[in-house]
């Protein structure tokens, strides 16, 4: 049953974010924040040689591709998340306190949001951000992420 809370804040699967399951998102993103500023993290480009030849050919590439846009849905997520609060949906006035909307007219976010609302509730889910964006679904985990 979908909840609409997504999986990968929901680790015990009751449809809530507890205080715990909160606890450990915040961890997550603050050990992703500390492998970043070590420059020998996963995101060395060494790392990708997984075969270790000294050269990353085309399925490592791929697959360092692939790895680097998990992560970056994660993070795409947890900005979300960020933006929108406890409630875990955007409203317009917060969507339009993004930067990119700052110094222009309220029309040019009033009409993305209005297309990111898929049910024009007013609101923008993490599950409607995604999938109009084109990007599918929320990721359904943080791991590797962050």
């Amino acid at each position: 049953m979908a909840t609409g809370v997504p999986a990968f804040l929901d680790t015990n699967g009751d449809g809530k974010i507890s205080d715990a399951e909160k606890q450990a998102f915040n961890q997550s993103r603050a050990q992703g924040r500390d492998k970043d500023a070590n420059p020998n993290s996963a995101n060395s480009a060494v790392n990708w040689d997984t075969n270790g030849d000294g050269t990353v050919d085309d399925t490592e590439r791929l697959a360092a591709v692939a790895t680097l846009k998990s992560r970056m849905k994660v993070r795409l997520a947890y900005l979300f998340l960020d933006l929108a609060g406890d409630d875990e949906r955007l409203n317009l006035e917060e969507f339009s306190s993004l930067p990119q909307f700052k110094a222009a007219s309220p029309q040019p976010a009033a009409n993305l949001f209005k297309r990111l609302d898929e049910n024009n509730d007013g609101y923008v889910t993490i599950e409607e951000f995604f999938k109009q964006t084109g990007r599918g679904g929320p990721p359904s985990h943080a791991q590797g992420g962050k």
